[in-house]
């Protein structure tokens, strides 16, 4: 078997595999969870200038010292990557073995499976949300040298069919593929999936000048309502120095013009750390 025919095979299992786990929820299994700085104050100072001049005692209030606001340092886990949550809810993504940044807005619960996050989402988010629960539930099998980090749209109104919006961080460490190729090999791929069809692709540059291959598929999927609707996947395929990175977007057919305008403003913040 080539390279080539191992990337392809690749692909359309992590393709199966994140929209088999959106549409078919796993079993619920229960995962393992894991100076103060006192001033001194200053007494007066007694000063002695004649031997008739009286003692007298001043009281001294030291101006405070400006400290500076410390931003936590990310920790790096043993796959290379971090997550730093910001102030204004939204999350910040490095993959240090790929070379990337990526910003998720606030109402994207980003996790890494086996990290704190994903531990607390579980305990919080989950426990308040039994779809959601499912769908953490789903990826705590992840190859984590691929699948580097999930996100879920937990905006109340975006939830449909009882399916939760999903994005993938993908990399293929070694993959060393053009975009053309990734893009031949995803139209002639075939699939499992049921009325599968593979949508016209297209090649563009963001804002920030990065280069991207644009792929998308529907197919015919059941909620767990059992109503049927048309599931629609979207991939942004771009390349890092090591390998082949995707931004992979499950959602049901219908959502796809609000939640596509999500999926562009992610893709913009994308930063390569070393271009």
């Amino acid at each position: 078997m080539n390279r080539n025919n191992i990337y392809l095979r690749l692909s359309s299992f992590m393709i199966l595999t994140a929209i088999m786990a959106c549409a078919l929820p796993g079993q619920k299994a229960q995962p393992v969870p894991t100076s103060t700085f006192d001033p001194v104050m200053a007494t007066s100072i007694v000063g002695t200038v004649q031997a008739s001049t009286r003692l007298t005692e001043q009281s001294y209030t030291p101006t405070p010292i400006p400290t500076e606001t410390l931003i936590p340092t990310p920790v790096i886990s043993s796959y290379g990557t971090s997550l730093t949550k910001r102030d204004d809810g939204s999350a910040l993504f490095t993959d240090h073995r790929a070379g990337i940044q990526i910003l998720f807005p606030a109402n994207w619960l980003a996790m890494r499976v086996g990290e704190p996050e994903y531990y607390q989402a579980w305990e919080k988010e989950g426990a308040q949300n039994p779809n959601l629960l499912d769908a953490i539930t789903s990826i705590q099998n992840l190859d984590l040298n691929t699948f580097r980090i999930t996100a879920y749209d937990i905006h109340p109104e975006h939830v449909l069919y009882d399916n939760i919006p999903k994005i993938n961080i993908v990399f293929l460490q070694g993959d060393s593929r053009t975009l053309k190729k990734v893009d031949y090999d995803e139209r002639t791929r075939t699939s499992i999936l049921k009325d599968y069809k593979s949508l016209p692709s297209e090649f563009k540059q963001t804002s920030t000048d990065l280069e991207i291959l644009i792929i998308s598929h529907q197919w015919q999927s059941t909620a767990t309502a059992n109503q049927p609707y048309i599931g629609y996947y979207k991939g942004i395929v771009f390349k890092v120095p090591d390998g082949t990175m995707f931004i992979d977007l499950f959602i049901p057919l219908d959502q796809k013009e609000p939640l596509e305008l999500e999926l562009d403003q992610i893709v913009d913040s994308v930063t390569l750390l070393n271009p």
